[in-house]
């Protein structure tokens, strides 16, 4: 004859272990399934809308503008470059940086709009040319910087109180042709 009795804390074992398991680790699963599964139809539901977001983009393409703050607008790429140099040249005068050399820079990567850019070379201390990147990301037609190289100035005065460097730095911008 079977003692049910001396089966039952056995029996109560098993039965809270078999709990036990089902609560910590069939129970999660089925949870965590399911808020995937929504999760992943939710982001079906944002990809579609910005699918859509990108064929109206498109389909505006044409009849949006340009931003005129961004472009440099003059009768040819020279004249342009020109310009650009030019505001450049100035803004680091008046800023105290001494310039040793400017020229061409190679063009900006792939773009939808027609560019400029140069490359300029010189010296300053550190808060005049603080000045002069400051200065350069307010100007109206934009101006981008695409590298900057700095590098301590060999010829520094001892006595001098400012840090001097060398600099060399790329900038861009986006032009179009006056019409």
């Amino acid at each position: 004859m079977i003692d049910w009795r001396a089966l039952l804390p056995t029996t109560a074992t098993a039965l809270s272990l078999a709990i036990s398991g089902y609560l910590l680790i069939v129970h999660p699963i089925y949870g965590r399934g399911a808020q995937l599964h929504g999760d992943t139809l939710q982001l079906q539901k944002d990809i579609q809308a910005l699918e859509g977001r990108v064929i109206a983009l498109r389909a505006d393409g044409p009849t949006v503008g340009f931003p005129s703050d961004l472009l440099w607008v003059a009768p040819s790429e020279v004249d342009a470059e020109i310009a650009l140099q030019d505001t450049i040249v100035k803004l680091a005068e008046a800023l105290q940086l001494s310039l040793f050399s400017f020229g061409p820079h190679a063009p900006i990567g792939e773009v939808e709009h027609k560019t400029v850019s140069f490359k300029l070379e010189g010296a300053a201390a550190v808060p005049d040319f603080y000045a002069f990147l400051a200065s350069v990301e307010t100007l109206t037609p934009r101006v981008s910087v695409s590298t900057i190289r700095v590098r301590p100035n060999p010829r520094q005065d001892a006595s001098s109180n400012n840090v001097e460097i060398d600099f060399q730095i790329s900038l861009w911008a986006f032009w179009e042709e006056l019409t």
